[in-house]
């Protein structure tokens, strides 16, 4: 190790500074130091949270040994440390290496797809794909609790990590080989024929497969996902003959599996028309989904269960359709030119369904997860069907894709959807619009069944069968709908194009597609493309949240329930957000009517919420002492929320300011698509909790219960810091490039700290949030009365959960304000250093702007 050490030391100082400075900045500030040491901090903090979990509730005594009931949590943890420590060596490795090198010993995607590997590459190739499935175990069990059972699960526990860094391990040995072999190569030639390696090169381009295209991938794929497709009937046909539930549910557990290499297999040679290809395929199916059905109707008949029976045979009468639709969308894509259909099979097929299948592995491993611990395979049947509707959410969302890619790139300009038609709801058509309304449908359904999946606790979650299945099932019909609407539209595109071919108009449908993109190179920044404002109806949606939320408030404090209050704080973050948001949709806008309204959305979220606080805190049997309090502290508030609002009044006329390309991309790319996607993690932080409050089977009294006040206050944390991240990317966007280029810091400057002292100021306070959020995400899910306290005797208990999350909220808030008061300071600057230049010019005249020195006192107020 030393001696590797010291030769890698001696070929990182044998970079160019270009190269050099890239290493350090990329490989070893950003990859090792924030990502692989941020992930190995936060591995740590599972089994500190295990650990203070036993010890503060009882369960664990000092003469104990704890570290029996922790063994889940500290084999996973353990395990993933050591993955993440070997490939973050392994990337550091490859980091350090030179271009030319680096592009001879990585094995290219196309290479894997025909599967014209020589041994070394093959070795590599397995060397990297077997480390990604080995770290999704220990993956799935990271926050499992208790002790390990059996000799078989402690096996899996072990094994997996160990061969994954074994794999990874031998993979850079054999890739140090390879490199130090080629260095010293190019070393011993450089300078005596200069002429020979340009043309090997040229002899080695020539068989570049980056340059050749292919057409389909290698029959070594076709034959594996023909061979994978089996496991579900063998399965489904033990489960039939034996009437055990344990093959039922690994059938169930395998399912979205199968398919995906089923339907990989079905396309991956989309232009083979043989004889003996289509018997194969014909084949595959009548095993594979007649086969499953066959058995599962054998199985639930012998079980006497006719509904599921008769269910069973009406997906087999649907089989014969999904596989006539199959063997369309094959010859449609087989109709795709040689370089789309290259880009396809690469990208869509081969790179889309590994993701796809790794993601499936990890939610099977959940599943697996739970079996070890409860030791039954009937009491994570839920759970299981929670892994398997999830997996078909994949499974299918991965299917539109490939639907969308069968399009050719010229037609797909029809049926392809625009950032732009969704900001302004414009042109979408009656399809479209119907679209866009079931895809909120089907993310509501996959967060909430991903947040009962994690929150499942002693094989037990948090809704009944019924609830899961029903609200499963309304999440397949919408992604069915969505993928119907996708299918009929390529058609449609398609049957235009054809019918344009018989009615001799192609010329001519030719020439007016060359004017338009002609049109759209030269006017880029026309005005039908800019996007300048946002459709009200997301203004809508946010005054309807903030209002709910206010009424809430209001209502806890007259009916004195706490029912109210949990579920404001439920929606209270999504409110805050989206009202932040609200202020940047239409930043144009300045007349008098629409600044009011802002005003009046403003105050009703914020004035409703404190009249409800002080309603509550003035109840008779309040103290005196709580009343001033509460009232001073409402107040407060208040004023925060004044300054607050005057700060986007402001920041709003700086994004009013941007050139009409830049406020397009501002407003599609920052307030919608990343305002939107980040209202998935406030809502998953939201089932997370309601799914902890219906584990206590109370009803609506289970919202009162004090277990589960760590993961309310979790929850509620980790959200408003991602609120606040948010607010803090959307407002820095909003600010001149120059401005953002001084305020920001680097990864070179933090490799060098080289920083000025409010940049240093801003690291500490954004390391230090980084770390209690991270300690903050390790308990969530955990439930108990006195979850992170500490007795202090005298003193009483001291909560560290809520100490974390108010003093990591404190200090991104200061984090905040230091950058946003230093943007402010650069922008005054730059104009008074304008208004002097323009003085000094017309100070013969006495032209002096009066519209200059206003926008001057207003940046000055702001300070």
């Amino acid at each position: 190790m030393l001696y590797v050490g010291l030769w890698f030391r001696n070929l990182v100082a044998e970079l160019s500074d270009e190269d050099l400075d890239r290493f350090i900045t990329q490989d070893v500030v950003k990859g090792g130091v924030f990502v692989g040491l941020g992930q190995l901090i936060f591995l740590i903090f599972s089994c500190l949270q295990c650990y203070s979990d036993h010890f503060s509730t009882g369960r664990a005594s000092v003469e104990y040994n704890v570290t029996v009931s922790c063994e889940r949590a500290l084999l996973s943890q353990v395990g993933l440390s050591y993955m993440v420590w070997m490939f973050s060596l392994v990337k550091l490795f490859f980091g350090a290496l030179p271009k030319s090198v680096l592009r001879q010993n990585i094995v290219p995607l196309k290479k894997v797809v025909i599967m014209r590997l020589n041994r070394s590459q093959k070795f590599q190739t397995w060397g990297i794909f077997v480390p990604g499935i080995c770290a999704l175990y220990p993956l799935a069990n990271y926050g499992s609790e208790g002790h390990v059972k059996s000799a078989g699960e402690k096996a899996f526990s072990v094994l997996f990590p160990a061969c994954g860094c074994v794999c990874l391990f031998a993979t850079a040995l054999w890739t140090f080989k390879l490199v130090r072999r080629d260095m010293n190569r190019n070393t011993t030639t450089v300078g005596t024929l200069s002429g020979i390696p340009r043309q090997r090169s040229a002899v080695s381009n020539s068989d570049d497969p980056e340059e050749v295209l292919i057409t389909g991938a290698s029959n070594f794929w076709f034959y594996t996902g023909v061979a994978a497709s089996m496991v579900q009937p063998i399965l489904l046909t033990l489960a039939a003959i034996t009437l055990d539930d344990y093959f039922e549910t690994l059938g169930i557990v395998t399912l979205p599996f199968v398919l995906l290499v089923y339907s990989a297999a079905l396309i991956s040679q989309p232009r083979r028309r043989d004889t003996l290809h289509m018997h194969q395929l014909r084949a595959l199916f009548v095993f594979f989904s007649m086969g499953s059905e066959i058995a599962m109707m054998v199985y639930k008949g012998r079980r006497r269960e006719w509904a599921l029976f008769a269910s069973h045979l009406f997906r087999a009468f649907l089989h014969p359709f999904a596989f006539h639709f199959g063997l369309k969308l094959r010859a449609s894509i087989g109709r795709l030119p040689d370089e789309e259909l290259d880009a396809f099979v690469v990208d869509t097929l081969f790179r889309g369904g590994v993701k796809t299948l790794l993601s499936i592995l990890f939610l099977t491993f959940r599943t697996t997860k739970c079996m070890f611990e409860m030791g039954s395979v009937e009491r994570c049947k839920n759970v299981s069907y929670c892994s398997s509707i999830l997996s078909i959410y994949l499974l299918l969302w991965w299917i539109i894709g490939l639907v969308q890619g069968s399009v050719r790139r010229e037609w797909r300009k029809d049926v392809a959807w625009s950032i732009e038609k969704l900001a302004t709801v414009k042109n979408l058509g009656p399809l479209r619009a119907v679209e866009l309304c079931f895809f909120p449908v089907a993310a509501l359904s996959s967060i909430y069944l991903l947040s009962t999946l994690y929150g499942e606790k002693n094989g037990k979650v948090a809704s009944e069968f019924e609830t899961i299945y029903y609200i499963s099932i309304t999440g397949v019909l919408a992604l069915c709908v969505i993928g119907i609407i996708e299918v009929y539209s390529s058609v449609k595109a398609q049957k235009r194009i054809v019918r344009a071919k018989t009615s001799q108009t192609l010329n001519k449908l030719q020439v007016e597609e060359e004017e338009e993109e002609e049109e759209g190179a030269v006017g880029e920044g026309a005005e039908a493309e800019i996007v300048e404002e946002v459709n009200g109806v997301y203004e809508f949606f946010s005054f309807v949240l903030t209002t709910t939320t206010g009424a809430l408030s209001v209502c806890r404090g007259i009916f004195y329930d706490m029912l109210f209050f949990r579920i404001m704080t439920l929606i209270a973050p999504i409110a805050s957000l989206s009202l932040v948001l609200a202020f940047f949709c239409k930043p144009k806008r300045t007349d008098a009517a629409y600044k009011q309204f802002l005003r009046f959305h403003c105050a009703s979220a914020c004035l409703l919420h404190e009249l409800g606080v002080i309603i509550y805190h003035f109840k008779p049997h309040q103290r005196l002492l709580s009343r001033i309090f509460f009232l001073s502290f409402s107040i407060f508030r208040v004023l925060v929320a004044y300054k607050l609002f005057s700060m986007l009044l402001k920041l709003r006329d700086f994004a009013a300011r941007l050139p009409p390309k830049e406020l397009s991309k501002f407003l599609c790319n920052r307030v919608l698509v990343k305002g939107v996607f980040a209202m998935g993690p406030l809502l998953f932080f939201s089932f997370e909790t309601i799914s902890c409050y219906l584990r206590q089977d109370k009803g609506f009294q289970g919202f009162n219960v004090a277990e589960c006040n760590a993961t309310t206050n979790i929850s509620l944390f980790l959200s408003l810091l991602l609120v606040f991240l948010t607010t803090y990317s959307v407002m820095y966007h909003t600010l001149p490039k120059d401005t953002q280029k001084v305020i920001s810091w680097d990864y070179r400057s933090v490799a060098t700290l080289k920083l000025v002292r409010w940049q240093q100021l801003q690291s500490i306070l954004l390391s230090y949030s980084a770390v209690m959020a991270m300690y903050l995400l390790s308990y969530m899910g955990v439930e108990g009365e006195d979850i992170g306290s500490i007795d202090l005797g005298n003193y009483g208990p001291f909560n560290l959960i809520f100490a974390s999350g108010v003093t990591s909220l404190i200090s991104l808030c200061f984090a905040m304000v230091i950058g946003i008061r230093q943007a402010f300071k650069i922008s005054r600057d730059d104009r008074r250093r304008a208004h002097s230049e323009r003085y000094s010019v017309r100070g013969s005249s006495g032209g002096v702007s009066t519209g200059d020195i206003e926008d001057s006192m207003a940046l000055a107020i702001v300070i």
